[in-house]
């Protein structure tokens, strides 16, 4: 048994038995039971789908990706060394009031421009 999916420029759907599976349009998906593999048709047969697929992102994820990762290493280095050095314990809550500070000023600075 076959369950159909297909997407119109506004409602993705499912159908259990009204498109043609002797005449599908090209790009139907479908959920083939009888092998458990989604496909799609070609507009010439039905091809299974991988469970792997390739997706398109923007250029800069991949490196905004890394910058992301580079910036938890770092942050658990240093909340590593806060435990066990006092001096570092010190810079990073010196660190959070000067953040809070600088909050506050945009929000005020902000406030008073608008």
């Amino acid at each position: 048994m076959s369950h159909w999916v297909f997407a119109t420029n506004r409602h993705p759907g499912v159908s259990t038995g009204y498109a043609n599976p002797n005449n599908p349009l090209s790009g139907v998906v479908r959920y083939n039971s009888s092998i458990n593999a989604y496909e799609i048709n070609d507009s010439s047969s039905w091809v299974s789908i991988s469970t792997f697929t390739n997706v398109n992102t923007h250029p800069d994820l991949d490196e905004n990706m890394k910058w992301v990762a580079e910036q938890r290493l770092n942050e658990q280095k240093i909340k590593n060394l806060a435990e066990t050095h006092p001096a570092v314990r010190n810079a990073v809550k010196n660190l959070e009031k000067a953040r809070e500070q600088l909050e506050l000023i945009v929000t005020l600075s902000t406030d008073h421009t608008q």
